[in-house]
C-alpha cells in the first residue's frame, strides 16, 4: 500500500508532461488492488480464520505448501489476499518497466499495465471464489 501512496504523491506533484501517462495509470489501478486487499482482509477478520472448510477447527498451517503454508486440505483465503496485496507493487513496476521499454506515453505500455491489472485482479477473485468453495489452491 505504501508504494501506491508514494506513486500517488509523485503523480500529484508532476503534470502529465513530466510524469508518463503509463505510470499515472498505475495509481488508480493500484488503489483498486488496495480495495480488494481490504475487502478480503475484512472478510477474513469477520470469519475469524483464513481457512474455509466445514470443520475448520481441526485445521492448522502444518503440512501446508512450502514457504507460504497455504492449506492443502481446505480453502485458504490468504492466496487471494496475496494476489490483491501484491497488485499494488506489480502494477507500478509494470508501468515503470513498460514506460522504459515500450515508451513513456506509448499505447503498448498502457496495454501492458491493463493486462497486468486484469491478470492480478482475476487471479485474486478466482482464488477467492475457490477458497470460499472450500477447495485448496493446490491439493
Amino acid at each position: 500500500m505504501s508504494l501506491v501512496i508514494v506513486f500517488l504523491v509523485l503523480a500529484a506533484q508532476f503534470d502529465s508532461v513530466r510524469t508518463p501517462l503509463t505510470i499515472m495509470l498505475t495509481v488508480p489501478l493500484g488503489l483498486a488492488g488496495a480495495a480488494l486487499t481490504l475487502g478480503m482482509a475484512g472478510y477474513m477478520s469477520q470469519t475469524g480464520s483464513h481457512f474455509v472448510a466445514q470443520d475448520a477447527a481441526g485445521l492448522s498451517d502444518a503440512g501446508g505448501l512450502a514457504i507460504t503454508g497455504w492449506s492443502r486440505q481446505a480453502g485458504d483465503l490468504r492466496v487471494a489476499h496475496l494476489f490483491a496485496t501484491h497488485m499494488m507493487q506489480v502494477l507500478p513496476l509494470t508501468g515503470l518497466t513498460g514506460a522504459l521499454v515500450l515508451g513513456k506515453q506509448g499505447r503498448r505500455a498502457r496495454i501492458a499495465v491493463w493486462l497486468a491489472f486484469l491478470a492480478m485482479a482475476g487471479a485474486s477473485l478466482v482464488t477467492f471464489a475457490q477458497a470460499l468453495s472450500g477447495q485448496p489452491f493446490i491439493a
